[in-house]
């Protein structure tokens, strides 16, 4: 069966340099494609599990609403949760860094993106462009830079 070309593919793209989300946005828009989640290129500070601030350069796009949407998915289960305090610091922290990204300044260097098929060849060849893998994150794949280590602990005491 033939895959359907405006069906979007799932596409790791490391950046050729850095970009702030609108123009990322942009560069994305002009492939008819979206992001999904993001890497900062510099740590921010999070609350974690435990609600100790953690480092973190990762966001989705829709981190507000896939929280709000978990939180409700718990509240009408039946099933009590078991931990619901971890997962409640897992959303929180999911909002959070959804936020963060868009603060003006924020630097983003690599992305999973939905891009229709047509459009990855463009996207290959695109001057933006360092690396795209296709269905596979920058992060597993190794293509993120390391930004300076941050020390959270000692930035909220």
């Amino acid at each position: 069966t033939a895959a359907n070309p405006t069906t979007p593919v799932s596409v790791g793209i490391v950046l050729d340099h850095p970009l702030e989300l609108g123009p990322m946005e942009a560069f994305l828009a002009e492939l008819g494609g979206t992001w999904v989640s993001a890497w900062r290129t510099d740590f921010i500070c999070l609350p974690d599990f435990s609600g100790q601030p953690g480092p973190d350069r990762f966001a989705y796009r829709d981190g507000v609403e896939r929280a709000a949407a978990a939180r409700k998915a718990a509240d009408e289960s039946q099933t009590p949760i078991t931990g619901r305090f971890i997962l409640e610091a897992m959303w929180e922290r999911m909002e959070l860094a959804a936020i963060a990204i868009r603060e003006p300044g924020v630097m983003v260097e690599a992305m999973q993106a939905a891009i229709p098929v047509p459009a990855l060849s463009d996207l290959a060849d695109h001057p933006l462009v360092s690396q795209v893998r296709i269905a596979v994150t920058p992060d597993v794949a190794g293509d993120l830079s390391q930004p300076p280590p941050v020390d959270c602990l000692d930035a909220v005491g």
